[in-house]
């Protein structure tokens, strides 16, 4: 429908004026470009409005880009809530590391293999560097996603991922150096 049963469904809870508007995934069902021309939609008209909105959401896409505000929830329970930038960049735990899209969370022996503090971490985006470091790697997997590349390496025994732009990803079987940087590096309860 072009997501208009959406934009009718939205109007329609908007016209009493609440004080707080509940959306439960309500992007869920439609295709990915409509979902995203519609997320900015949504996020226009509820500044617009200046409506208090709980999005609940398992999409953290969603959540972050609409959101001033997010709550990680986890069996009923609060994990975590900030500012969508905060709780990405610095997860309360391994969890919530893992539930927003962190593949680098690494237990204490793991992080201590590869040169870092042995305790929980997580290696925020942009941790690894490709060609250049103390460590050896080997691409175990490559993943094309279009624009980017996914690439799963093994370094001492520990499986890492490295994202970025295709002709800088090395091909499936190869050996590179890899540096971590610990600045991107971010200690995490279990």
């Amino acid at each position: 429908s072009g997501g208009e049963r959406q934009r009718v469904a939205l109007a329609r809870a908007l016209a009493p004026e609440p004080a707080v508007l509940l959306l439960d995934e309500p992007l869920g069902a439609l295709d990915l470009r409509l979902r995203e021309r519609l997320l900015l939609e949504l996020r226009r008209v509820l500044a617009g409005e200046r409506v208090t909105a709980v999005f609940v959401t398992h999409d953290q896409t969603e959540a972050f880009v609409t959101a001033g505000r997010v709550a990680i929830v986890k069996d009923g329970r609060l994990v975590q809530q900030g500012a969508p930038e905060q709780v990405f960049e610095r997860p309360a735990d391994a969890w919530t590391a893992r539930f927003l899209g962190h593949k680098n969370v690494l237990e204490p022996r793991q992080a201590a293999r590869l040169g870092l503090a042995e305790r929980w971490t997580v290696l925020r985006p942009g941790a690894l560097g490709l060609g250049a470091g103390p460590l050896e790697a080997q691409v175990r997997e490559r993943l094309f996603y279009g624009p980017r590349v996914g690439v799963w390496l093994e370094a001492r025994g520990v499986r890492l991922y490295w994202e970025g732009p295709e002709a800088e990803a090395p091909p499936e079987g190869a050996r590179v150096r890899l540096a971590i940087d610990p600045a991107r590096a971010v200690e995490v309860r279990p």
